[in-house]
């Protein structure tokens, strides 16, 4: 027998691609009986509730919740709180994607290899396009996972992400107040307690328009400099050292020795220039991309991190 998969998607104006993206989901090779898909409306004032309650006609596995704007982070991890207790796996799912055929059935077969109790989480690849769907490129294949990697940068894109139980479970015991994206923080949990698998496939075209709330880009020297003024900007932004001290608040004292001190130098780091300099030549935090590394390093010795 399959295991259930519930789909977790979160729709906010999303009217111009999003029968494209449910039909997407209605036609994957994983059989429809074994999928339970549960959206949350966050608030859209277009026609995106009507689409909604037109599908869940039809389809009896859709379920939809309507509720008030509460922004992409907090309405994912009410879906992820709200999501079916009966399903073994929970995919995160974006508005205006396609995913391919194979994705689910694919996802489900790599954390079915693995499955031994523990928190798990798959991602992979994706394939940029544009609005049309036509081929910009593809996301980079991470060189190097690792702890050390996901507490300075975030290699799971949330559209491609599917966790098993014990993470959802591990993720609901500590919802943080802030964090940068919910896909960094659930992948920074499960890298620290369980374990992460990234898929070198491509199985979901992911749409680079004027509408994204979130997204990456194919153009890597954009987004390398959209990465680099964010870090560099003034005002009161909130960084991944931000997000680590959140984490170790709500997460620290669980942590196995070496994570643990790893944590704790990052954080020591930030109190003067020494300590910034001795922990950015350490080579216990890396990005996927040499000089990604090198300026990260440049951040940390100028406490921008």
């Amino acid at each position: 027998m399959s295991a259930k998969v519930n789909v977790l998607l979160s729709t906010y104006n999303g009217e111009k691609f999003l029968r494209e993206q449910l039909d997407s989901i209605l036609a994957q090779s994983y059989s429809y009986r074994y999928v339970v898909i549960h959206i949350r409306d966050d608030g859209s004032t277009d026609s995106t509730p009507e689409i909604l309650r037109q599908y869940a006609e039809k389809y009896p596995g859709i379920k939809v919740e309507y509720g008030h704007n509460l922004g992409v982070v907090q309405s994912f991890f009410t879906l992820l709180r709200n999501a079916n207790d009966s399903c073994q796996y929970f995919a995160f799912c974006d508005q205006d994607d396609v995913w391919l055929e194979n994705k689910v059935k694919d996802a489900v077969g790599m954390l079915e290899q693995s499955e031994d109790g523990i928190p798990l989480l798959y991602c992979s690849r994706l394939e940029y396009v544009d609005a049309n769907l036509n081929h910009l490129g593809y996301s980079r294949i991470p060189k190097r996972l690792g702890f050390g990697n996901t507490l300075v940068e975030n290699v799971a894109t949330g559209c491609t992400i599917l966790i098993n139980r014990e993470a959802r479970e591990i993720t609901l015991d500590n919802i943080p107040d802030r964090l940068i994206m919910h896909d960094w923080w659930i992948l920074l949990v499960v890298m620290a307690f369980g374990k992460v698998i990234f898929d070198n496939r491509v199985n979901i075209r992911y749409r680079q328009h004027g509408g994204n709330v979130v997204g990456g880009t194919a153009n890597q020297l954009q987004h390398f400099l959209q990465r680099l003024g964010r870090f560099l900007s003034n005002g009161n932004n909130f960084r991944p050292s931000d997000q680590v001290r959140e984490f170790s608040k709500l997460y620290g004292s669980l942590l196995e020795k070496e994570k643990e001190e790893v944590v704790k130098e990052l954080l020591v780091s930030k109190q003067n220039m020494w300590f910034r300099v001795k922990f950015a030549f350490t080579l216990k935090v890396w990005r996927q991309s040499l000089i990604d590394t090198l300026i990260l390093r440049i951040l940390v010795i100028l406490g921008r991190c």
